[in-house]
């Protein structure tokens, strides 16, 4: 069993508001309102030497037995730690993802400026345009200049349209061919 503590608001004393002097002698002081309210008198009016209300008059208190409980946790707080984990886990799964991105954009990045950076041979943009002519045939073109750099088909079946790309010394060159005909030649 725990041992018994002087109260701390009479000083153990008994009274609300007391204290010991020096000497041992009991000074007065006015009593709080909840000593005043619980020993039953006015509480508009000052009073002294009232019992103490948190020791009851005994100058003593003994020790809480049991440990003080915690609160119960709000409801708020249950519906929020487990929205904020998940933001966060959201968030960080949102960059990992954008890295990736990042990275297979890099790679593509770095295949067309391959791809870019062919030059076709030493030629010239003014040397291919004399070379192409419009009407000229598709296997004509491929004779004189070789494979293109870099090709692209819209549409398909009759009608379709082929751009050959061409990277000369000194610019770039597209070849609109349809039908398997040349039908226009412009530098980018």
């Amino acid at each position: 069993m725990a041992a018994s503590l002087t109260c701390k608001h009479c000083n153990g004393t008994t009274f609300c508001g007391g204290s010991l002097g020096a000497g041992g002698k009991l000074k007065k002081s006015p009593a709080c309102i909840s000593c005043v309210v619980k020993s039953g008198l006015n509480p508009s009016t000052i009073h002294d030497r009232v019992v103490c209300s948190v020791c009851g008059g005994v100058g003593v208190v003994e020790p809480r037995k049991e440990p003080l409980r915690a609160a119960p946790t709000p409801l708020w707080m249950l519906l929020m730690v487990p929205l904020f984990v998940g933001t966060v886990i959201a968030l960080v799964l949102t960059l990992i993802s954008y890295n990736a991105e990042l990275a297979r954009n890099r790679e593509l990045q770095e295949k067309l400026a391959e791809t870019w950076t062919v030059r076709h041979g030493n030629m010239l943009v003014e040397e291919v345009r004399s070379k192409v002519t419009t009407g000229m045939s598709k296997q004509e073109a491929k004779d004189v200049l070789g494979n293109p750099d870099a090709r692209k088909e819209l549409g398909s079946g009759l009608g379709m349209t082929e751009l050959w790309y061409y990277n000369c010394v000194d610019g770039r060159l597209v070849i609109t061919i349809q039908d398997g005909t040349v039908q226009g030649v412009r530098q980018l």
